[in-house]
């Protein structure tokens, strides 16, 4: 992520607020994220060989049913040549949601699969403790031998046995030493 597609994602998510049109600003932003993991067409977005106003085109045909903002946005972009920033645009934009709204997003890692009360008794917990309305997504880490770890954006809380037994033989390690 750079600075230039962070200074763009702002831009589009402050017009996409002022013109009303966030929701249909960050799906379109999400079909565009999606489209861009392809490589070909990745290598489209970035091509200097292709003419700006074919690939203006191209874009806008891909998205068609875009909000006008976003259009405008994508022809900025493609008239800047800047079209590098495209392919970070979603996270960098998703980002600026999840800022707006209070959310962040939690991967969470359990020894174990838990049941859907489990995994809500831990988001509330983590919730509360973060302040924040957490996104979760759940992984199974049987290396962890119990409990969980939970990452929230770059903190992270681990509550997990593995992270217990290491503790414990630190701590004897220092004590027989």
């Amino acid at each position: 992520m750079s600075v230039l597609s962070s200074r763009y994602a702002k831009a589009l998510f402050q017009a996409a607020e002022s013109a009303g049109e966030m929701e249909a600003v960050r799906s379109a932003v999400a079909v565009l994220h999606e489209a861009l993991t392809d490589e070909s067409a990745r290598e489209f977005v970035r091509s200097r060989q292709i003419d700006k106003r074919a690939k203006i085109a191209a874009l806008l045909q891909a998205l068609a049913g875009a909000p006008t903002t976003f259009q405008n946005f994508l022809k900025l972009v493609v008239d800047r040549a800047v079209e590098h920033i495209l392919p970070s645009l979603g996270e960098e934009f998703a980002k600026l949601v999840r800022q707006r709204t209070g959310t962040a997003r939690c991967l969470l890692e359990t020894a174990r699969a838990l049941g859907p009360a489990e995994t809500d008794a831990i988001r509330a917990k983590l919730e509360q403790h973060f302040g924040l309305k957490l996104e979760v997504t759940v992984t199974e880490c049987p290396e962890l031998i119990g409990g969980f770890r939970a990452t929230v954006e770059d903190q992270r809380v681990d509550a997990s046995v593995q992270k217990r037994l290491i503790e414990l033989r630190t701590s004897l390690s220092q004590v027989a030493g």
